[in-house]
């Protein structure tokens, strides 16, 4: 892990007549790069209707053979890496159908994990992915895997260029949201199931729902939303461009007891503003190094801008952003940088947003390697999206 590269691990399943394994092994191949081993052990789980049997795997060679299999009943499907040790991409489950069959929760989770590696990489299509997560959304229990499912819906919904395929789903998944909350389920499930709704809801039936539940209209057992909840709703209708913006303004001031959050909302203001103009001169702002002073704040800030909704006004304000980075590393927190890029420049992922990445690259080719390497990682789904663009995936 020291080095540039992973594996990419692939497995061979051969049966004889009767559906009996004959031979089970498993390759690694470098992803990139020149050939080389990455020795590793991992485990490997073989799913069946009633039970599961787990597999001790010790990669390390380029083909290994798991002798353990030979002779058992050909699986309905095989998880890779079930036990979370290996490094690397493993295959993907062949039916999503099949993951709620995983008893063990670690190896339910990198079923997630597996699947989001590979949807990543464009060899697990969109399509597939997203139907994976709305069917783990709707069974799972489990807390963090609700919370890996939550972060990788979202991600899917938000980090690629299909317009189409985001409407679509947004009106698929707002009855999906309200049904689970309308469940007798726990309370940290509910939370999950409400900030789905909130990040994402953005149509005009999805807001219905929404400002029902900031004016207290409607209310759902188990979910218990505090101050912060309410602000950071009224925010999201905010960016939705609700017509209700003066009332939201207003009630969201007035029910703001802590007076440094109240400066907050305020300051997020022309950033959240339905008017380009406002956003423009709050973007122009960061400029000034006191603008920048509370951290946390600005990264809102940013976020809101270059929110997915609102980038097509806010393209042009990227070279900015980039060109402001060495000052934002010299002035600011040793983590700020990143953050800065992470909510500007790693919302994007149009052709036109990639070719600001390519151009401002290509004009700093002694760019400190620091803040590049910061900068390619932010910019990770950007460069995933265009090249999928390119390939017309």
């Amino acid at each position: 892990v020291n080095d540039k590269g992973r594996p990419v691990f692939e497995g061979k399943l051969d049966f004889d007549r009767e559906g009996k394994i004959t031979e089970f092994s498993i390759s690694q191949r470098p992803e990139n790069g020149p050939a080389r081993i990455w020795p590793q052990s991992f485990q490997v789980t073989l799913v069946y209707p009633d039970k599961n049997l787990v597999l001790d795997v010790n990669s390390n060679e380029q083909t290994v053979q798991i002798p353990k299999a030979v002779g058992l009943l050909k699986p309905i499907d095989i998880l890779y890496n079930s036990d979370g040790y290996g490094y690397g991409v493993f295959p993907v489950m062949k039916d999503p159908k099949t993951m709620p069959l995983i008893s063990n929760e670690l190896a339910r989770a990198a079923a997630y994990v597996n699947a989001y590696e590979q949807t990543l990489r464009g060899k697990l299509s969109r399509e597939t992915h997203f139907e994976t997560l709305k069917m783990g959304l709707k069974s799972e229990k489990n807390e963090l895997i609700l919370n890996e499912i939550s972060g990788q819906l979202q991600n899917t919904f938000w980090a690629f260029p299909d317009v189409n395929f985001r409407n679509m789903q947004a009106s698929l998944l707002i009855p999906i949201y309200i049904e689970l909350l309308e469940r007798n389920s726990p309370d940290n499930l509910k939370k999950v199931y409400f900030h789905l709704l909130k990040n994402t809801a953005y149509t005009s039936s999805g807001q219905e729902k929404l400002w029902a539940i900031w004016s207290g209209d409607v209310s759902y057992q188990n979910l218990k939303l505090n101050d912060d909840n309410y602000r950071q709703l009224a925010e999201m209708l905010l960016l939705y461009d609700h017509p209700q913006r003066k009332v939201l303004i207003e009630k969201t001031k007035k029910s703001i007891k802590n007076p440094d959050e109240l400066a907050r909302f305020e300051y997020l203001l022309p950033a959240l503003s339905a008017s380009a103009q406002d956003r423009e001169n709050y973007i122009h702002s960061l400029a000034k190094a006191e603008n920048r002073e509370k951290e946390s704040w600005v990264l809102d800030g940013l976020a809101y801008v270059h929110h997915p909704l609102r980038q097509h006004a806010s393209l042009k304000y990227l070279k900015q952003s980039l060109d402001l980075l060495s000052e934002v590393q010299r002035t600011g927190d040793i983590f700020f940088p990143k953050a800065w890029l992470e909510n500007g420049i790693g919302q994007y992922h149009s052709a036109e947003a990639y070719q600001v990445l390519e151009d401002f690259l290509n004009a700093h080719p002694d760019y400190p390697q620091n803040l590049k390497n910061k900068l390619l990682q932010a910019s990770d789904n950007l460069r995933r999206s265009a090249v999928a663009s390119e390939k017309g995936e």
